[in-house]
């Protein structure tokens, strides 16, 4: 939640699925207070954050504009795509998993992208900790999850943007910009990749490290760099005993932060034999004329 409150060990008996593991009532009530401690700078009086990014997730009243927006106003031009169970997965990776200023240091480490702080965060919960989470959760498409991710960080960004006085005007103003331009332009890049994703995790791997680990496993990891950001990503791992799973593919993630980088798109246009869609994620090569404008 949004508020410096802390519940500690409120069960009578065996957590069921507490981060994969079954705890005792005890072993419950130590692992909430490790919580507590990440999340001691929540609400503090007097705390300084020692960036803006982190102030936004500091603040209760930051912390609840960010999960009202997301959860209790989605715009009707936006309902179809199904993301609430995304976004409420996401909040609890942001509000609960991860301390602020932690997360405002990888965002940084991202060029301030939230995007892909978000992408990251999320495609680890729902791949790497597959079984921590419940059925439903695990049923989400990658497309929803990625969807999701972006109005996310589109809202985050708008937050930012108007020092948390994001209009009502505003807020519809840029679901109908997103849902213009920001889902077509996504999904023809998901449905590239869905035609060509052989293509496109041969293409990654020959570029990674290769990394054997316990049992046979190998991991393969690309790191990609621009300016002074860096990503170091899995790419795919043979093995992931640990969730349960077969293997772990992150070929989509590793996807969607290549598109950034020209050598990458023009390499990747050559491997599938077709060119790659116009635009990245985030960003449109040609901006659409009046795209919308925050003051």
């Amino acid at each position: 939640g949004h508020l410096p409150l802390h519940p500690v060990g409120l069960i009578t008996d065996y957590a069921g699925n507490a981060d994969g593991s079954l705890m005792s009532p005890l072993a419950f009530a130590e692992h909430d207070l490790d919580h507590k401690t990440r999340l001691r700078t929540v609400g503090l009086p007097g705390y300084q954050p020692w960036n803006k990014r982190e102030a936004g997730l500091c603040h209760p009243e930051q912390r609840l504009a960010l999960r009202s927006l997301l959860l209790d106003q989605m715009p009707d031009c936006l309902a179809g795509l199904a993301l609430k169970r995304a976004l409420v997965l996401l909040l609890f990776q942001l509000f609960h998993e991860e301390a602020p200023q932690e997360i405002a240091l990888s965002m940084v480490r991202t060029q301030g992208s939230a995007f892909f702080l978000y992408l990251g965060r999320l495609t680890s919960a729902l791949r790497k900790d597959w079984s921590f989470y419940s059925e439903d959760d695990r049923r989400m498409t990658d497309e929803q999850v990625i969807m999701a991710t972006l109005w996310a960080a589109r809202v985050w960004e708008d937050l930012q943007a108007t020092d948390c006085r994001l209009t009502p005007e505003q807020f519809q103003a840029r679901a109908r910009l997103f849902a213009r331009q920001d889902v077509p332009r996504l999904q023809s890049h998901l449905a590239f990749l869905e035609r060509h994703r052989g293509a496109v995790r041969q293409f990654f791997i020959d570029q990674c490290q290769r990394e054997p680990l316990d049992d046979g496993v190998v991991r393969f990891s690309i790191t990609m760099k621009q300016g002074l950001c860096q990503w170091n990503i899995p790419v795919f791992l043979t093995s992931y005993p640990e969730s349960g799973l077969c293997h772990l593919d992150n070929t989509d993630q590793t996807y969607l932060t290549a598109l950034q980088l020209p050598a990458q798109r023009q390499g990747l246009a050559k491997a599938c034999g077709e060119p790659v869609p116009q635009g990245t994620a985030e960003t449109d090569i040609t901006p659409e004329p009046g795209a919308m404008e925050l003051s």
